[in-house]
């Protein structure tokens, strides 16, 4: 383990399981009492800790990120809770300003020339928790379902998304999904393959696992 690391559980054999929150994205899964909220509250908790580490992202059932939005004195406007039509709309809007942030960073990098930014409370690396993405998706499936085509905000929370993934990490912008199963129509082989870390709980289907393999 390093400065950064956080353990967030112990192996079979008694030694401490630890992940540095500052490298890459992560996937978190796992079926319903297979422990993914436990190892995701451990984790959190250690990320709370970090001055260099901003937490923002979209929780559903308000549970997980919570604490995060109550610990500011008038509420954390980068944390989206529920899946009211108005918290559906901010948190894309939301997305949006998070690629100006990360464009941003990217021609910070030309300018200094070099290949990747270090974290710093300055400089913090934005953490993207999306709790429950399933269940958030099925939410932009209901806001759109009475839509137009060109009107739907879906495919723009996927290409959003999808763009932190591809662009992010090199400037310290991290997406973390967490969710029940890694099904296809959830998440992409696109959007897959830019998971680096991926934390696996039991799930209910043995083509979960090979999606993560």
């Amino acid at each position: 383990m390093t400065d950064r690391t956080i353990p967030f559980a112990v192996g079979v054999d008694g030694s401490k399981i630890a992940i540095d929150p500052h490298w890459g994205h992560c996937i978190t899964v796992g079926a319903t009492r297979s422990g993914k909220s436990c190892t995701c509250y451990s984790l959190l908790a250690g990320v709370a800790r970090d001055q260099s580490i901003a937490v923002v992202g979209c929780d559903p059932s308000s549970v997980l990120l919570g604490p995060f939005a109550d610990a500011a004195p008038d509420g954390n406007p980068h944390i989206f809770l529920g899946t009211s039509e108005a918290t559906l709309l901010a948190f894309l809007e939301f997305l949006a300003y998070l690629l100006a942030v990360m464009d941003w960073r990217i021609a910070k990098l030309r300018r200094i020339g070099r290949d990747k930014l270090r974290p710093s409370p300055g400089l913090p690396t934005v953490l993207l928790v999306l709790e429950e993405y399933a269940g958030l998706l099925a939410a932009f499936d209901v806001y759109d379902a009475t839509r137009k085509p060109a009107d739907r905000l879906k495919p723009l929370v996927l290409g959003y998304i999808g763009r932190l993934l591809r662009e992010g990490a090199k400037v310290q912008m991290l997406v973390w999904c967490i969710l029940q199963r890694p099904d296809a129509a959830i998440i992409g082989g696109a959007d897959r393959s830019q998971y680096s870390r991926r934390i696996t709980h039991r799930l209910d289907n043995a083509d979960g696992v090979r999606m993560l393999n």
